[in-house]
């Protein structure tokens, strides 16, 4: 017989954004799969919530975990998280889900907070068509085939960006396609929630000028 696998939306920044049902389920199953269990255990410690197996799930590790992952599911329910947001999302989130209902698991997912969602919601674009390519390729030929994927389709590009490299990649839009408009989303839900819109020279200036623009990890909206 197998059991379930609950695919379960963690916060983004403000712990209030945690919902209820989340709670509930992370309460009652027995085991909690996650990316750092050290992370995870303080989020579980925030909410008392106590004496629960903690499984890490990488991607460094995943063809080792996942084997011993489906082997629980035979037996009980699991949860499964990711340090923040919602997993499936640039992570190795999908390939622990197919091999769950391949190996018969019920997937059920507990919906919540998100990076992605939350940046456009926050924009005020309408964004009703937009490609999203998770984390900006670090190979300057791959991020340039996508600018210009989008401008021949017409769309706008949705990506995330890690603090350390933003200034780098407007420095690449700026060298390629100095007359898109960019907007910067970061720090969601948190105290210091920034939105930053601009050309890529203008928005490098201001991190340049303002180092803590750039703490955090960032959504970056591109259009023409």
């Amino acid at each position: 017989m197998t059991h379930t696998l609950y695919v379960v939306a963690t916060p983004i920044g403000n712990l209030e954004d945690m919902g209820m049902r989340a709670l509930r389920v992370l309460r009652e199953v027995p085991v909690i799969i996650c990316e750092r269990p050290s992370h995870t255990l303080r989020l579980l410690s925030h909410f008392d919530i106590h004496k629960k197996q903690l499984i890490s799930y990488t991607e460094a590790n995943k063809k080792q975990s996942i084997p011993r992952i489906i082997k629980i599911l035979e037996t009980q329910d699991a949860a499964f998280v990711v340090d923040a947001g919602t997993a499936g999302v640039s992570d190795p989130g999908p390939e622990l889900v197919d091999a769950a209902r391949t190996a018969g698991c019920k997937i059920q997912c507990v919906p919540g907070p998100s990076a992605l969602t939350s940046a456009i919601a926050l924009s005020g674009e309408r964004l009703n068509k937009f490609l999203f390519i998770g984390f900006v390729p670090h190979k300057q030929k791959d991020f340039q085939g996508i600018i210009e994927l989008c401008e021949e389709k017409q769309l706008p590009l949705v990506a995330y960006e890690a603090p350390h490299r933003i200034e780098k990649t407007l420095a690449r839009l700026e060298k390629g396609h100095p007359q898109c408009r960019v907007m910067l989303v970061s720090e969601i839900s948190k105290v210091y929630e920034k939105v930053l819109s601009g050309s890529p020279n203008e928005l490098l200036e201001r991190i340049k000028n303002d180092p803590k623009l750039a703490k955090g990890e960032f959504v970056i909206i591109v259009q023409d």
